[in-house]
C-alpha cells in the first residue's frame, strides 16, 4: 500500500497489483509487478523488448513506452529501499524474476532455487537432478518466467515455440499453444521431458545433453562423428564449433556444481567415454 501510494503515479502496475491481491488473486498481482520492473528497466535504459503473451501474439517486440518525460524521469529514480522492498514482495508472491530483477546482481548470483516445488515435481516425474534444472533456468532466463529471446524462445527454460509443440504432440497432449510455456509449472515440465530425452539419446552424458539443449541434438551427433575422432570427450568439447554452445556447456555445468554445493552434495565427475553412435528416434 504504502509503495502505490508513493510511486503510483509513475508506476500505475502498484495500485493494480494491491487490488489484485485484496482480491486474493496473487497471480495477478504479479503480473502487475513484473510489468512494473518492465517498466523500470526501459526507464534506466536497459529495456527488456521480448516478454510475455504480447511477443508471442505479435511475433515481434513489445512496443516501446510512450510516456512523458517527466514520467520516465520519475520511474527511472526509483530508489534502492523501494526497489528492495519490490523484490522482497516478488520473492513472497513466488515472482522471482522480480525479485531477482529488483534487487539486482547479488540476488541472481546468489543462485536462489526458483520455482523450487515446481522444479522438484518436473525433475521427480522425468528423472532429473533437479539442480540440473535449476543451472539451466538459470542461463536460459535467469528466473524471469515470462522472458521471451529475440528467436522467440519462450519463459523459463526458453523452449522454442516448434519444440514445445513437438514435445506435447509426443507426449499426447492436446490443445497445446507456445502460449502456455509462460506458465513455469508447463514450462519447467515440457524442458525436463526434453533434458530427459537428451540425457537417454546421448547414453546419460550431461554434457552432450547440455550441449544439445543449446545446440540441437543432431549437430552434437554430427560433431561426434567429424571433430576429434575417437578422443574423449573432455577433449571434444574444446572442438564444439559453436562459440555460444561451447560457453554454453561451461556456464550451465558450473551453475549445476554450484546448487549441488548448495545441498552439500560432492562434485560431479563425468564419465569421458563417448556415446554410442546411434540415429536419433526423435526429431528434435
Amino acid at each position: 500500500a504504502p509503495l502505490a501510494e508513493r510511486h503510483g503515479d509513475a508506476y500505475p502496475w502498484l495500485p493494480r497489483a494491491k487490488a489484485w491481491l485484496e482480491l486474493g488473486d496473487e497471480r495477478a498481482a504479479g503480473h502487475a509487478l513484473y510489468e512494473a520492473f518492465l517498466a523500470w528497466r526501459e526507464a534506466k535504459g536497459h529495456a527488456i523488448r521480448y516478454a510475455g503473451a504480447p511477443t508471442i501474439a505479435r511475433g515481434d517486440a513489445r512496443p516501446g513506452a510512450t510516456d512523458r518525460f517527466t514520467t520516465r524521469n520519475r520511474r527511472a529514480a526509483l530508489g534502492e529501499e523501494a526497489r528492495a522492498e519490490l523484490a522482497s514482495i516478488g520473492e513472497a508472491l513466488g515472482e522471482y524474476g522480480v525479485a531477482t530483477g529488483f534487487a539486482g546482481r547479488r540476488a541472481v548470483d546468489a543462485r536462489p532455487r526458483a520455482y523450487e516445488g515446481l522444479v522438484l515435481e518436473a525433475a521427480a516425474r522425468h528423472g532429473l537432478d533437479p539442480n540440473l534444472l535449476f543451472a539451466v533456468m538459470r542461463v536460459e532466463s535467469v528466473y524471469q518466467k515470462e522472458i521471451v529471446s529475440y528467436a522467440g524462445a519462450i519463459g523459463l527454460l526458453q523452449i522454442m515455440p516448434r519444440t514445445g509443440t513437438l514435445i506435447a504432440r509426443t507426449r499426447g497432449i492436446e490443445g497445446f499453444h507456445p502460449e502456455d510455456l509462460l506458465d513455469p509449472g508447463t514450462n519447467l515440465d515440457f524442458g525436463a521431458w526434453y533434458l530427459r530425452s537428451l540425457l537417454d539419446r546421448f547414453d546419460g552424458h550431461v554434457p552432450l545433453a547440455v550441449a544439445a539443449y543449446n545446440g540441437g541434438p543432431h549437430n552434437v551427433r554430427l560433431w561426434l562423428r567429424q571433430l576429434a575422432p575417437g578422443a574423449p570427450l573432455d577433449v571434444f568439447a574444446e572442438h564444439v564449433p559453436f562459440i555460444q554452445t561451447h560457453r554454453y556447456v561451461r556456464r550451465v555445468l558450473g551453475h549445476y556444481q554450484a546448487y549441488r554445493e548448495q545441498e552439500g552434495l560432492a562434485p560431479l565427475a563425468f564419465s569421458l567415454d563417448r556415446p554410442r553412435d546411434a540415429v536419433d528416434a526423435l526429431g528434435f
